[in-house]
């Protein structure tokens, strides 16, 4: 494990709010997004609340792990379309795990952890989940 710096904390914070709200483009809208619109829209809605919440929250680690917490568990009610599934299931775990680093003060992990919830992110902007 890393040694915990508060610089590497402000690192930290900055990293859960960008990956949180992972807020990257529109992507494009294929067949598969028009057939899961709702599940795809309220995605949408919690990535984007996320995003904001982030940015409005305070630049510390209890406020960040606090709005990151509110993210998933908003997302844990979201059921998505079988298709989606995997890379939904993904996401969500990444997230989590990348919390408990976070509040472990577990720098390596959570920067590793970044590869792989922004992967399961871009494929669920490839399917029209904007602000993801």
């Amino acid at each position: 494990m890393t040694s915990w710096h508060p610089s590497r904390a402000l690192l930290l914070v900055l990293a859960l709010g960008a990956i949180g709200g992972c807020a990257g483009g529109a992507g494009s809208t294929t067949t598969q997004a028009r057939h899961s619109g709702g599940f795809i829209t309220q995605l949408s809605a919690a990535c984007r609340a996320d995003a904001a919440a982030t940015r409005r929250a305070p630049k510390t680690g209890v406020a960040q792990a606090a709005a990151q917490h509110r993210f998933i568990q908003t997302l844990l009610t979201l059921s998505p379309p079988h298709g989606l599934k995997p890379a939904f299931s993904r996401y969500v775990s990444a997230l989590q795990r990348n919390l408990a680093a976070f509040e472990r003060h577990d720098v390596a992990t959570s920067e590793r952890l970044a590869t792989q919830i922004e992967h399961a992110a871009a494929r669920l902007r490839r399917a029209g989940a904007a602000g993801c």
